[in-house]
């Protein structure tokens, strides 16, 4: 129930990127930065054969009357150039060497990702498409560390007896933090309330 659009090209993916280093002081360091990538004529599927919207809905007349291909399945489709997707990020980011036992490190990103992605709900006009990507993050913070526990051999609190080294000394204390806003969530009705045969539609409005 679908075909190869034969004038379909190779989708493309600009990527680009601008960072800032800088060593604050010995074992201290701030790096902040822009990511960047623009996706091109990525290869997605069309309902080529979708019936139109019936002028009368309460009274529709067959798929096939509304349909460009009365033969055809309605829900025939085309994989083809359509997709696009965009993806902007800035974020800094601190780091702490190993430095009195201690090391970690912090990171915030502020992003935004923009997509055309799945078949949509009307081949007619596209436009309405372009949204929030599935995967659009918009805040997120992760932080890590690592401490070495001032006790063993060698260390503030020394151990000299090797059993009781081997017991006691030489811990670590690890831990990754990660706090991020979610995802978008898109609100679909449950039946093809447009009598159009490809699915379901999104609502219009939100409470």
């Amino acid at each position: 129930t679908s075909n190869q659009d034969l004038n379909r090209r190779t989708g493309y993916i600009y990527q680009y990127n601008f960072t800032i280093q800088r060593q604050l002081r010995q074992n201290l360091l701030l790096e902040t930065g822009y990511l960047g990538n623009t996706g091109h004529k990525q290869v997605g599927t069309v309902w080529l054969n979708q019936p139109r919207l019936p002028e009368n809905p309460a009274a529709p007349t067959p798929f096939a009357a509304r349909s460009p291909y009365p033969n055809l399945s309605p829900v025939f489709s085309q994989n083809t150039n359509y997709q696009w997707s965009n993806d902007n990020a800035g974020y800094v980011k601190r780091e702490q060497r190993l430095a009195a036992g201690l090391s970690f490190s912090a990171a915030y990103t502020y992003a935004k990702a923009i997509d055309t992605t799945g078949p949509g709900q009307n081949m007619y006009d596209r436009r309405p498409e372009r949204g929030l990507a599935d995967n659009d993050v918009r805040h997120n913070f992760i932080g890590s560390w690592v401490y070495d526990l001032p006790v063993g051999k060698g260390r503030p609190v020394n151990i000299s007896n090797s059993l009781l080294n081997g017991v006691v000394g030489g811990w670590q204390v690890n831990g990754i933090a990660n706090f991020r806003t979610g995802m978008p969530y898109t609100i679909a009705t449950a039946n093809d309330i447009a009598n159009v045969s490809t699915g379901g539609q999104r609502a219009n409005a939100s409470g």
